[in-house]
């Protein structure tokens, strides 16, 4: 029994040596461990994942009273996910990117193209809504905060939304002598889109009230 204690004592102070990395980590470094200790890793890695959840969503209530989110909102927490959990979501993200950000260029091409004079001004107050809902939502899921992040506002509402256009349409008009109307276009685009933009991120806190 006294030997058993001290091997698993020994396993601990190996394991806390090196990071909390998993298998492979251990492997990468030429370090067999054996049945016992493998059972004292695990244990091991299962403690400390619970710490570092546990610590996660603590912060992450503390995080929703700071930012003034309603008291039944979810907290800002989340699991950890295993390597090839992360792996494959990786790709199915930078899928779903590819496929919203086409959908956003099209669409703003068709809108263009079907309503030549408000097209694009519709097309950038429907990205700005898009990013105002997203953001809003994205403080009450911190888990799903970058992932709503890179597919909602940077590729779907970043290729709806167009600002070269307008700027390019506004030189036009100042090159033309039409200052009035230069100004009076760059100002509808900007305050209509922060205008959607500030009512769709109040609009989402707001829904869980």
């Amino acid at each position: 029994m006294a030997t058993t204690s001290t091997h698993h004592r020994f396993s601990r102070v190996l394991h806390h040596c090196l990071r909390h990395d998993g298998l492979l980590h251990h492997r990468s470094l030429g370090i067999r461990l054996s049945r016992r200790a493998l059972t004292c890793h695990h244990c091991c890695h299962r403690d400390a994942q619970w710490r570092a959840t546990a610590s996660r969503c603590a912060r992450g209530r503390h995080r929703s009273r700071a930012v003034g989110l309603p008291a039944g909102f979810p907290p800002l927490c989340f699991k950890a996910k295993s390597p090839g959990a992360q792996h494959r979501g990786v790709g199915v993200i930078a899928i779903a990117f590819v496929v919203a950000a086409f959908f956003g260029a099209v669409t703003r091409y068709v809108a263009d193209v079907l309503l030549p004079r408000y097209g694009i001004l519709l097309a950038n107050i429907a990205g700005s809504a898009i990013a105002g809902v997203v953001g809003g939502l994205m403080l009450g899921y911190a888990d799903l905060a970058e992932q709503a992040r890179l597919i909602w506002i940077t590729a779907l509402a970043g290729s709806l939304t167009t600002f070269s256009t307008v700027s390019m349409s506004t030189a036009h008009h100042v090159m033309a002598g039409n200052l009035g109307r230069a100004v009076g276009t760059w100002t509808l685009h900007i305050v209509a889109s922060l205008a959607v933009a500030t009512l769709g991120f109040t609009l989402a806190i707001t829904s869980f009230s």
